[in-house]
């Protein structure tokens, strides 16, 4: 009869304990929190990827086959392809996301290569450069 009693303690308990460690990350925006200034919050964010938009930028409505975007990401000097894919893949992933983001639309779009089926194509997407990166640039 107890373990009735004790599961909605344990998970109230749980509960609490999660809420208070979320409430306590600094840095961390909480989706409700509109005293942060939202540049500030996605600089603090996506601010890893401020060479890599500057590049892409320049780059725009251009494709970049697989080569091209491991000279873009530094990633020539890697000897494993596997690392290389795996870096690449994150890279792209952390991209689209600060364009989702941003303006509800990929940066990077991946498509096959109709001359070699095996390659990647990456299409880069028309954007413009956040104020937060246009700042720096000065």
């Amino acid at each position: 009869m107890w373990v009735y009693l004790l599961v909605p303690v344990c998970f109230g308990a749980g509960y609490a304990l999660g809420r208070m460690q979320n409430d306590g990350n600094s840095g961390v925006v909480a989706p409700g929190n509109l005293d942060a200034p939202m540049g500030h919050a996605r600089e603090d964010q996506f601010g890893h990827l401020r060479s890599i938009l500057l590049a892409l930028h320049q780059l725009q409505g251009q494709h970049l086959d697989t080569s091209h975007m491991d000279e873009l990401l530094e990633l020539e000097g890697l000897e494993s392809e596997e690392t290389k894919r795996s870096r690449r893949a994150r890279v792209v992933s952390d991209v689209n996301s600060w364009g989702w983001a941003t303006m509800d639309a990929p940066v990077l779009t991946r498509e096959r290569d109709e001359e070699d089926r095996r390659r990647m194509l990456y299409t880069v997407a028309r954007f413009e450069l956040p104020a937060w990166i246009q700042s720096s640039e000065s």
